[in-house]
């Protein structure tokens, strides 16, 4: 009976421990089995934005955050260079193979490491960089993280302006970017009196990089310290959009130019959002917006990364040149223009650092241009169609403010906005400031004739300020968009008109002499009975010597060295007394819808 007892005790204690064990170990794969996955991925870039054939690709150090609420195991951490086109993986390798775990709310540090060399055969342009984590369970999780582009000697990563001297003159020649970095061009050229072309024609593509933004700042600060010298005083500084009348505004304050926002193609929405996450990594803060333009490339968008704050290299600038004014100018309205957009959709509000919107510029036609240039646009979410600021001249409030507050901060300077509701007025500020320039300097204007003598109608984007200056021409500034009859009767002859008898009242307008660029102009204005001096119109605005002097460039620097010299057309431009903010002041009073406002 007691052996009966014992064994069934035995029996009892067996099968309790073999219950506890069982559910000890059930526990434990239980536990193993909800261990999640969710992980953040740091900022991380490489070190350069752009390689060529041979070169390492180093990436920088990152993190891995945990951001689930258990314990995360990582088996493996690669490295995935992709095609942006198709996805294809170019190249793989493992940076990490031991294994990580890491606490809830916790980060590991991974070293950065030489990832990829660039064979001689792989093609010239950007490559996305993924990482992908391998958990221990066999999860694997990708994220787009940055790119870098391969480029050769031709490959354009910034806009660029060249220089020669044409028999003692000096010639700008800008390669690359649009009407901001043309104003750059003008602006220098006009300051030591020499002369510009537009762009190369066709013209040439920006090709992005993670680091776009800095290298451009870079480059236009070093530009004008080259051209200019690095101390040389500059009384007035235009933070400006390109929008053309500015280019007249910095030549007649002799200012300089500093743009608002630079130009890049991209050929996915991941390429502009990079470019913007790198830029406020690295001390900046701007946004951005893209979009097509068929005149430049039908195969990328290109679009401008936007500052919304002063630059610390604009801050030396100012500084380092003994800056007493500056003026921010730009098209405020958002009822004309190109200001239909979308913005990516994120948690970011309206123009916050970061935020990026696909422009509309065909309503809704548009969808088929943007998946035409972005191969990642049928990916990205969009919010609802909104109005921004003007895709090419708009300033908004908070850049106004941000800047002038820094700029006050930071340097001595006075600050002044000078804006317009509808960015057309800001074209006709050429007029206006050279007309106020010309009655500034009448006695000297008016040496061997009236003080205005011609029109120089300059389309989108021509000009050549400081020569205009010299023929005693004021510029009229249009779009070539539209009609020539509906740029005569709704400008030309009327607010143009008005303007120049403003300043002087004994000059008949239908007398002066009117300098076309368009064979549409000048077939117009002749049929109104106007004296009208043609162009070459096949040439437009290139330099090239080579096919001999036919572009209007080219003959405007002939006209300079045919009636004078380069060092008596310096002369004759430092003789000039120049405009200063209280004749933006007379010119806002004569003309309203210019706004000036002293911060």
């Amino acid at each position: 009976m007691k052996k009966k007892i014992l064994k069934k005790i035995v029996i009892l204690l067996g099968v309790v421990l073999f219950s506890y064990c069982s559910k000890d170990d059930s526990i434990s794969k239980s536990e193993e089995s909800v261990l999640e996955t969710d992980t953040e991925v740091s900022f991380l870039q490489t070190t350069k934005g752009t390689y060529i054939s041979g070169e390492q690709v180093d990436l920088s150090a990152f993190s891995i955050k945990n951001t689930s609420s258990t314990l995360v195991k990582i088996a493996e951490v690669s490295v995935r260079i992709r095609n942006f086109n198709d996805n294809k993986i170019i190249n793989e390798s493992i940076v990490s193979s031991e294994e990580i775990e890491i606490p809830i709310n916790e980060s590991y540090q991974m070293a950065g490491k030489m990832v990829f060399t660039i064979p001689q055969s792989l093609e010239k342009k950007s490559y996305a960089i993924h990482i992908k984590l391998k958990f221990e369970d066999g999860t694997l999780k990708e994220s787009y993280k940055t790119f870098f582009r391969v480029i050769d000697v031709n490959t354009l990563t910034t806009y660029k302006i060249d220089k020669e001297d044409y028999q003692g003159l000096p010639v700008f020649k800008l390669r690359g970017g649009l009407s901001a970095e043309y104003a750059i061009q003008k602006s220098a050229a006009t300051f030591v009196s020499g002369i510009s072309h537009s762009w190369t024609s066709p013209i040439e593509i920006v090709e992005s990089t993670p680091d776009f933004l800095e290298h451009s700042i870079n480059k236009t600060i070093n530009f004008y310290d080259e051209t200019i010298g690095t101390t040389t005083p500059v009384e007035t500084v235009i933070i400006s959009t390109g929008i053309p009348g500015v280019q007249y505004l910095a030549r007649n304050m002799k200012g300089i130019v500093l743009p608002l926002h630079f130009l890049v193609a991209s050929g996915t929405v991941k390429e502009a959002q990079t470019i913007l996450e790198q830029a406020n990594n690295s001390g900046y803060s701007v946004y951005g917006t893209i979009g097509h333009d068929f005149s430049i490339t039908n195969t990328q968008s290109v679009g401008w990364i936007k500052l919304l704050d002063l630059p610390n290299q604009y801050k030396k600038f100012i500084n380092d040149h003994q800056v007493k004014n500056v003026i921010l100018l730009g098209h405020t309205g958002t009822n004309d223009g190109e200001t239909e957009a979308q913005k990516v959709a994120d948690t970011r509000n309206k123009y916050e650092q970061g935020s990026l919107y696909l422009m509309r510029f065909q309503g809704d036609t548009s969808d088929g241009y943007l998946k035409q240039i972005l191969s990642d646009y049928n990916t990205t979410r969009l919010s609802s169609i909104t109005k921004v600021a003007d895709w090419e001249a708009g300033i908004i409030s908070e850049q106004i403010d941000n800047f002038s507050t820094m700029l006050k901060a930071e340097t001595r300077v006075s600050v002044t906005s000078v804006t317009a509701n509808d960015g057309v007025h800001l074209w006709n500020l050429g007029t206006y400031t050279s007309l106020a320039l010309a009655k500034k300097n009448q006695s000297i204007f008016e040496v061997g004739g009236p003080a205005i003598r011609g029109i120089s109608t300059n389309q989108y984007l021509l000009g050549n300020p400081g020569y205009e200056n010299y023929i005693r021409y004021v510029p009229f500034l249009y779009f070539a968009a539209f009609s020539t009859e509906f740029q005569y009767n709704n400008w030309l002859s009327t607010k143009i008109k008005s303007a120049v008898n403003s300043y002087f009242p004994d000059i008949v307008f239908e007398d002066l002499t009117f300098w076309t660029n368009r064979a549409d102009m000048d077939v117009l204005l002749r049929s109104k009975g106007l004296t009208v001096r043609s162009s070459n119109y096949q040439e437009g605005q290139v330099w090239n010597l080579s096919n001999g002097i036919n572009s209007l460039t080219e003959v405007r620097a002939e006209d300079i060295l045919t009636t004078t010299t380069p060092l008596a057309y310096k002369n004759w431009s430092e003789s000039l007394q120049y405009l200063d903010l209280d004749d933006i002041e007379d010119i806002s009073n004569r003309f309203p819808e210019i706004k000036v406002k002293l911060k």
